[in-house]
């Protein structure tokens, strides 16, 4: 290269390196096929040297010191000595000649620019650069090169015609980059909101105590939530859900981070700390659901993680947003718009995803906004103001047309006292049943118990030993997490202090305790509060129908998940047994195949010495007549042994009979119970609801409950207390 007054030298693996001479020699072109350059043995670019380029070191060694290339291959920002970056218009666009990323040309067009211009520049072939020098050694692409235009030679004469009129760019001690400008932001569909007359919603949006988690804690005004952080609650997510549903129209809110926690977590010598410690989670659900967004099929939502989550499965959709930037959520349900049945996601103004689709199952429904996070305080803005500039017109929430929306209200009990269950049931005989079918009939009862704090853990992320599935029995579950926080239930003691608070209806759960005239009476001591009526409900003895029922249908469904499990087993067996046979017919065939061409090959040699004695007996005659009629053999030549056609299986006939295998295994079959089961009133459940040795040793304790306990109401739901 020095010989040819070079200046510079690139070395891209796999490419082709063009680079002019300032002085307007020939172009030198460096063509490197292989993953080395001819100063260089071995793989990679290890060590490079570099003819000395203005005032930078001559030297460029892996990733240990930065290039003495152009700033282009070793930053992607410009060159901080660079005040202004001269652009050229020409029929493909708008280009950049300065310190950026390389376009991708061909050799071709990189000739034309040579014979063009004296003002060094490097352009580089259109391949993918793996191993780049300096900063980007470690990258398979240069960032941006895969939207990068091929200029054209009559785009690089322009190109060249303005560098040769530009001072600043002649006076450049570093060969210059031709770059186009970045392709344009796509056009935004949504269209600024038509005046609307109708009637407007009048009372405030606000969060109902019912679609609140129980570590939150709501502010009187302004929609500010804060979750709780303490006794291991910093590692459990908290959820709100807005009394107000979008059925027509676009509307949207928004939410703002204002303080990021960071409480004290243990050292987990078995645990493993939950990931990311700060989480937000914003978009929407229906009514009733879970408020952990993107846990079930009836939610979904943008993370601040930058994905969209429904149904527990997690696309990467956005950009990342945290503290103080305000977060729009636009849904869009307007059937005439191009982005009708779409969920975006907004900060402070800009647009940072593009419309996701909204799932299927949602589509039709009421959705309401709610948000899920941990560690955060968070505020809501439903409106009617917005707290940042969109690009469109968009009205928020609290500016929603009635006919466009649904709105809930919590309904407060005539005597203003919320219930406090305590359910008393025999160990096994339909505790949790009983207690799952209430709570589908009454879903504004929150349940507590053990069971639900392993629920909610596992929907917060947090890691088990031994996973979720196992259990040591169901009213006292071994936690097992690993974090001491956890593990000494300082949970539970924080969520029965809290629930003290909260205008709500409960369920207290627990087998033992509640079967325990004195742990009864610890019990009632947490729910003095006076809105609250404590009433104990027994269930023992034979149950109601509609709990038999109830039983039943879950014995059928066990049967019918077992059935379907065997069929699905026994139907893989037969393709695997059906794929093992087809593979030893296939190798008989091949073997018999082989046979026969092996066998006609013999015959045809066999043929033809027959042919070949049979032209020298003829030679032998003509030359020896005498002796022609003894010595002449038969002259026919030897027929051909007639074989049987090929035994081939017949090969429709298999492919028949295994469609005829598949169709009677297609449905699998349908079970029904048996007169053994339909006279049970309770299932026998893999876990039990009490150990052997709590069961032994407490059995004797149990007692049915009375008023004077301190209960306000004792119902007796099966059998009457006589």
């Amino acid at each position: 290269p020095k010989r040819r007054g070079i200046h510079g030298a690139a070395y891209i693996p796999g490419t082709m390196t063009v680079l002019v001479s300032p002085r307007g020699a020939e172009p030198a072109v460096i063509s490197s096929p292989g993953p080395h350059t001819p100063r260089q043995t071995g793989a990679g670019p290890k060590r490079l040297t570099v003819p000395h380029v203005g005032t930078r070191s001559p030297v460029l060694t892996g990733r240990q010191q930065r290039s003495s290339l152009p700033s282009s291959l070793a930053t992607t920002s410009p060159d901080p000595g660079r005040k202004k970056i001269p652009s050229v218009t020409t029929a493909q666009g708008r280009w950049s000649v300065g310190n950026r990323p390389a376009v991708s040309v061909n050799a071709a067009a990189a000739a034309a620019t040579a014979a063009a211009t004296t003002t060094p520049t490097l352009v580089v072939p259109p391949v993918p650069m793996v191993g780049v020098l300096g900063e980007h050694q470690a990258q398979s692409t240069m960032p941006g090169l895969g939207a990068a235009v091929s200029a054209q030679p009559a785009d690089l004469a322009a190109i060249a015609a303005a560098v040769a009129v530009d001072p600043a760019l002649q006076a450049a001690q570093v060969p210059m980059v031709v770059t186009p400008e970045p392709p344009p932001a796509p056009q935004e569909l949504e269209e600024d909101a038509e005046e609307d007359n109708r009637k407007r919603i009048k009372d405030s949006i606000t969060h109902l105590t019912v679609d609140t988690t129980l570590n939150l804690m709501p502010s009187v005004y302004g929609n500010v939530l804060m979750a709780l952080t303490d006794g291991g609650m910093q590692y459990l997510l908290a959820g709100a859900r807005a009394n107000v549903g979008i059925r027509h129209g676009r509307y949207m809110f928004e939410a703002k981070i204002c303080e990021i926690l960071n409480p004290h977590e243990t050292d987990a010598k078995r645990g493993r700390a939950v990931v990311p410690r700060q989480l937000l989670r914003v978009g929407f659900s229906t009514a009733g659901s879970c408020l952990f967004l993107g846990e079930t099929e009836d939610s979904c939502c943008f993370d601040s993680e930058g994905n969209f989550v429904h149904n527990r499965k997690t696309v990467a959709a956005s950009q990342k947003f945290a503290r103080d930037q305000v977060i729009g959520i636009v849904l869009n349900l307007e059937e005439d718009s191009p982005n009708a049945s779409t969920v975006s996601l907004f900060r402070d103004g800009a647009r940072i995803s593009q419309p996701q689709p909204l799932p299927e199952n949602l589509k039709g429904k009421a959705l309401f906004p709610t948000v899920t996070f941990r560690n955060l305080t968070v505020q809501l803005n439903y409106g009617p103001v917005s707290g940042t500039k969109m690009p469109f017109k968009c009205r928020l929430l609290q500016d929603a047309a009635i006919k466009d929306v649904q709105v809930l209200s919590q309904t407060v009990p005539k005597d203003g006292k919320y219930e406090v269950l305590f359910p008393v049931c025999l160990p096994d005989e339909g505790t949790f049943d009983w207690l799952d079918m209430f709570l589908e009939n009454h879903p504004e009862h929150c349940e507590l118990s053990d069971r639900k704090i392993l629920e909610w853990a596992e929907k917060s992320g947090v890691w088990r030993n031994k996973g979720y599935s196992w259990k040591a029995s169901n009213d006292k579950p071994d936690m097992n997490f690993g974090i001491a926080q956890m593990d000494d239930f300082s949970i539970r003691q924080i969520l029965h202090t809290v629930a003290q608070a909260h205008h709500r209806h409960f369920v207290y759960m627990e087998v033992k305790s509640n079967l325990i005239k004195e742990d009864r009476k610890e019990a009632l001591k947490k729910f003095s509060a006076p809105h609250f009526k404590k009433i104990a409900q027994v269930m023992m003895g034979e149950p109601t129908r509609d709990f038999k029922e109830k039983v039943h249908s879950l014995l059928l469904k066990e049967r019918q998940d077992r059935a379907d499990m065997e069929f699905k087993q026994r139907k893989v067996e037969e393709s695997r047994k059906r794929l093992y046979e087809k593979e030893q017919k296939d190798a008989e065939r091949e073997r018999k195949r082989v046979e026969r061409a092996a066998k006609k090959a013999q015959e045809a040699a066999l043929k033809v010495e027959e042919e070949r004695r049979a032209v020298d007996a003829k030679l032998a005659e003509v030359q020896d007549p005498e002796q022609g009629d003894a010595q002449m053999p038969d002259s026919e030549p030897r027929k051909e042994e007639e074989t049987a056609p090929d035994a081939e299986e017949d090969e429709d006939d298999d492919g028949a009979e295994d469609d005829k295998k598949d169709a009677e295994l297609e449905e699998p079959p349908q079970v029904q119970l048996t007169d053994e089961e339909k006279k049970m009133h309770f299932r026998k459940q893999a876990v039990k609801d009490m150990t052997e040795w709590t069961l032994s040793t407490s059995f004797t304790n149990f007692t049915t409950p009375t008023k004077e306990e301190g209960f306000d109401d004792v119902k007796h739901v099966w059998l009457s207390k006589n």
